[in-house]
């Protein structure tokens, strides 16, 4: 019998959130005042953060990059605690297996 994609997805232990990209982060940082300053639509919003970051410099995008960097770091950090305990620990400090998955 062929399971769905989606209850197998589900089953097993919860793994540590995905790493976060660069353009995530400025989008995190930006986009309420690209809607709310500039009083666009949020897809306006999300076309003109893209042509910002497109004309942006390499050096202008450092900190999200390396923000980004951190966060790939704490994920592979959050994998090996997984593979080694069975378990791994939360940015705010409780371990995966108290946590109810959504």
């Amino acid at each position: 019998m062929m399971q769905s994609k989606v209850a197998a997805s589900t089953e097993g232990p919860l793994q540590p959130k995905k790493s976060t990209g660069p353009f995530s982060f400025f989008l995190a940082d930006n986009m309420k005042s690209l809607v709310h300053d500039h009083k666009l639509t949020h897809p306006e919003a999300m076309k003109k953060a893209g042509v910002l970051w497109n004309e942006m410099t390499d050096e202008a995008k450092k900190p999200f990059v390396e923000r980004s960097v951190g966060d790939k770091k704490r994920r592979e950090l959050q994998l090996e605690e997984l593979k080694s305990k069975g378990y791994f620990t939360l940015l705010d400090g409780t371990i995966s297996t108290d946590v109810v998955p959504k």
